[in-house]
């Protein structure tokens, strides 16, 4: 990887999905009640229990809202602030693709995977959304990366990113966040015949 190229694409990137964020007014159902979750939260100080219209409401894990939180803390309580953590975190999955995309296949093809990443319109509109997708994608997009560069090098530093990783995933969706990168490993395994390593201890090494 060329820190020229992470610049570059970061830059790219932040412009892409942050530039007119706050003319996007929050009106969909489904990003009004994550925000007005975020917002009682803050008014009660209670940032642990997720509440709306004064009830406590855990159809999600905390995640999110934390996310939420911690943007309306540091922009206010704006459009801007509420699709802050989306854009960031496609920021991040943009960069982690480049990264991955380059240690498998090379520079150039690393360049391109994460161009077409960005410019395409489903990961736009996450990149937007006020709702947990972009967040999920990171993380267990980060799970399955981090498992395969341990795989391949042997590393056990890679294995613990990627169960810190999984774990971040849950607290965002839920089990889906271990189950779905966990049968992507299970079957990965199977097809390498090597179903044995969830059993010894060369994944912790």
């Amino acid at each position: 990887m060329e820190r020229k190229d992470l610049l570059y694409l970061g830059a790219f990137a932040l412009l892409l999905f942050l530039f007119g964020s706050w003319l996007m007014p929050v009106t969909d159902p489904v990003e009004s009640n994550y925000v007005e979750t975020a917002k009682e939260m803050i008014a009660a100080g209670d940032y642990l229990s997720p509440r709306i219209f004064g009830n406590y409401w855990y159809d999600k894990p905390i995640l999110f809202y934390w996310e939420l939180i911690a943007a309306f803390q540091l922009f206010g309580m704006s459009d801007f602030a509420a699709r802050f953590f989306p854009a960031l975190f496609a920021v991040a999955g943009v960069l982690m693709t480049y990264g991955f995309g380059t240690k498998l296949y090379g520079r150039r093809a690393g360049i391109f995977s994460a161009v077409i990443l960005a410019l395409s319109v489903e990961y736009w509109y996450l990149a937007h959304a006020i709702i947990t997708d972009m967040t999920l994608w990171v993380t267990v997009s980060l799970t399955l990366m981090s498992f395969y560069q341990g795989y391949e090098t042997g590393k056990g530093r890679y294995y613990y990113l990627a169960f810190a990783a999984a774990a971040a995933a849950v607290l965002t969706k839920g089990p889906i966040g271990l189950a779905l990168p966990g049968l992507v490993i299970l079957v990965f395994l199977a097809w390498q015949r090597r179903l044995g390593m969830l059993l010894s201890r060369h994944m912790a090494g």
